[in-house]
């Protein structure tokens, strides 16, 4: 008996070690948006406040892998009167992480960033808005 729970504590101890070893590559990263869609030709559409990050990937994850078409889009403003945008396609085979273009996240304007893809045939699709400490 005691070397049956010796050898499940060794199990639980390699195990959070794993897990902290995982999280430890991903520290700097923050989700700040997250849409799934499972489906024929699904599509997720996510959307968030950039904050005060100026680092953003879009990431997508899909089940089975497969290719995606997508885009991202950045819209900014200041006062009532500033204006500014920008927008990319992408496509690739998932997992897939595009990031947004540096200069599209105007400095101390509040922006909005959205992240779209659509999956080529059929599965369940995981679109995630990461910024980057």
């Amino acid at each position: 008996m005691v070397a049956k729970r010796m050898f499940v504590l060794g199990v639980c101890a390699v195990v959070v070690t794993c897990a902290t070893a995982s999280q430890a590559a991903r520290v700097g990263d923050i989700i700040i948006g997250r849409k799934s869609a499972s489906g024929n030709h699904a599509q997720a559409v996510p959307s968030a406040d950039a904050g005060r990050y100026r680092r953003i990937s879009v990431r997508v994850n899909a089940v089975p892998n497969q290719r995606v078409t997508g885009s991202w889009t950045v819209v900014c403003h200041v006062g009532g009167t500033g204006t500014s945008r920008g927008a990319e396609d992408f496509k690739g085979r998932t997992p897939l992480t595009v990031a947004v273009r540096p200069g599209a996240l105007d400095y101390g304007w509040v922006c909005t960033v959205v992240g779209a893809a659509t999956l080529a045939g059929r599965g369940r699709i995981t679109v995630e808005l990461v910024a980057h400490t």
